[in-house]
């Protein structure tokens, strides 16, 4: 069933990456390795302008930290990912093996892999707007747009969906539809993990409404497994391995 369901994903290829998205995912790849330490020009928040926010809890996994503020009058989120050595890992991701990464560095290459994915498809529907990302003594931080609460929750977020939903149901889907084009088919990702919680939702008077997909999901034939390497969040392509 899996196995099915990654080639029929697969088989309408990502669409290639231009030379602008080339430029910036090469950019981030280098500061990554800290080849350089220039920001990407895309980015508008450093790590300075983020510890000048007082930041909200919002969640808190064994994956990574997550935390609400408003910064120049944007609602933001900063993620933090404990790792020690991310530079380490990056090399663990682009060695094949047949061991999991453990936790830690799991996590971490999970969190890299969402950075990528977030500025190969920068301004699409529906994909998070990356505002920077640096490394700190306790691992990796980065902060996002806020991109409103999840779908469907408990207590009154999960009234307003309900709302949306019976009064408004072409525009939801349109917008659902919307944010799965671009990481499915435009880019070649694959949500494995597929929960309502996966998605936030945004409605602004007089606009309609916006889905966004929360965590970046596994490259399928996304132009960026180069970038991710064998173990880097990706999945394995259809029929390159023999079924179980």
């Amino acid at each position: 069933m899996i196995r099915a369901a990654l080639a029929l994903a697969a088989a309408r290829a990502a669409a290639p990456l231009d030379a602008e998205t080339t430029k910036r995912l090469d950019h981030l790849q280098d500061l990554l390795h800290q080849a350089h330490t220039t920001p990407l020009p895309t980015w508008t928040v450093s790590h300075e302008d983020a510890d000048s926010v007082e930041w909200t809890p919002r969640a808190k996994g064994s994956a990574k930290v997550v935390e609400a503020g408003v910064l120049r009058g944007i609602s933001v989120v900063r993620k933090r990912v404990i790792c020690t050595d991310p530079i380490a890992t990056l090399a663990l991701t682009h060695k094949r093996s047949k061991r999991p990464l453990p936790k830690m560095e799991k996590h971490c290459a999970e969190a890299v892999a969402e950075l990528f994915f977030m500025e190969h498809l920068r301004g699409r529907p529906g994909i998070p707007v990356l505002r920077g990302a640096w490394y700190t003594p306790q691992g990796l931080e980065y902060v996002v747009d806020d991109a409103g609460p999840p779908l469907l929750m408990l207590g009154e977020h999960k009234k307003v969906a309900r709302e949306m939903a019976r009064k408004r149901p072409l525009r939801l889907a349109k917008a659902l539809l919307e944010c799965f084009r671009s990481f499915s088919e435009e880019g070649g990702y694959f949500l494995d993990d597929l929960t309502w919680r996966q998605f936030s939702v945004r409605e602004e008077p007089g606009r309609p409404p916006v889905i966004t997909i929360v965590d970046g999901p596994k490259a399928l034939d996304a132009p960026v497994r180069s970038y991710l390497g064998a173990s880097g969040h990706v999945l394995p392509l259809p029929n390159s391995t023999a079924c179980a």
